[in-house]
């Protein structure tokens, strides 16, 4: 597995995350093009977030339906996501 795969495999790991909390948050599970690049650029930041500390913090204005999503995670979340698709 080259590393730009695996990079992208993390990443959508986080957005699915990311996708559950907000369902579990504001009962929306609406997957708009728009909404799923906003959500893939800050996992992007959140990854090298990660990569240096402990825990991360997200936080998009409007990202669905007018809801403003915030949420933060921390590495074990993380690696436990991640374990499950890898192996």
């Amino acid at each position: 597995m080259t590393v730009d795969l695996a990079r992208k495999i993390s990443n959508e790991v986080l957005v699915d995350h990311f996708l559950k909390t907000l369902r579990k948050q504001h009962k929306v599970d609406q997957r708009n093009e728009s909404s799923l690049t906003q959500l893939r650029l800050e996992t992007e930041r959140i990854m090298r977030t990660l990569s240096l500390g402990t825990s991360a913090t997200i936080s998009i204005e409007s990202l669905v339906d007018g809801y403003d999503f915030n949420s933060t995670v921390n590495r074990l979340q993380y690696e436990l996501s991640a374990t499950k698709v890898f192996s």
